[in-house]
């Protein structure tokens, strides 16, 4: 399982980036989170206060 950040949520808080380095600065100015790269640990969606980082659901 991988995870995601939903851009409409994140707060820009920083503080996945400080659990996870997969976590980067996307064009619009929100977090997002590398899919290549997510290991699925879940550190980052832990770390969220806005609960804007979710698992990834493939239909």
């Amino acid at each position: 399982m991988i995870y995601v950040i939903i851009e409409e949520d994140c707060a820009v808080c920083g503080l996945c980036e400080d659990v996870c380095p997969v976590s980067a600065i996307s064009s619009a100015g929100k977090y997002t989170i590398d899919p290549a790269i997510c290991t699925g640990c879940g550190e980052c969606a832990d770390s969220c206060p806005a609960e804007a980082i979710q698992p990834y659901e493939q239909d």
